[in-house]
């Protein structure tokens, strides 16, 4: 079996930008959407009103997307929290990592009073004191 066959080989990249199911023409507005965060339908009136002013740019550019961008795979996110965590994620990596950093440093400084107390006379102390007695025959 090869590395390419592995299951996570083949799992989409959620992280990137895709045409939208939720189209008017072929969701290229609504994955523009989606991918930055922002409402459709502003979006979609940012597209209408630019393709005005820049005409022969903007729908070149939309025709374009529309072959590129593939369309958004049904089974994207497992389920609500992953997607959660991917918007989080892809508009805020900063606050991202300094929470994950965060709860590492706190899950660290635990684990160090766990591994003091453990090697400690105290802990043997009470673990004696609380061991069972031998029962006698």
């Amino acid at each position: 079996m090869s590395r390419f066959d592995a299951p996570f080989a083949r799992r989409v990249n959620p992280h990137r930008l895709y045409r939208s199911n939720n189209r008017w023409i072929s969701g290229v507005t609504a994955g523009l959407a989606e991918y930055f965060g922002l409402s459709v339908i502003g979006c979609r009136l940012v597209m209408a009103f630019s393709s005005l002013i820049f005409f022969p740019i903007v729908p070149m550019l939309y025709a374009v997307m529309i072959f590129v961008l593939p369309r958004r795979p049904a089974d994207l996110y497992r389920d609500p929290e992953e997607e959660a965590f991917w918007r989080t994620t892809t508009h805020n990596p900063t606050g991202s990592f300094s929470e994950l950093r965060y709860r590492y440093r706190d899950m660290e400084e635990r684990i160090r009073g766990m591994e003091a107390y453990v090697t400690s006379a105290r802990f043997d102390f009470e673990r004696e004191l609380h061991r069972t007695p031998p029962k006698a025959p």
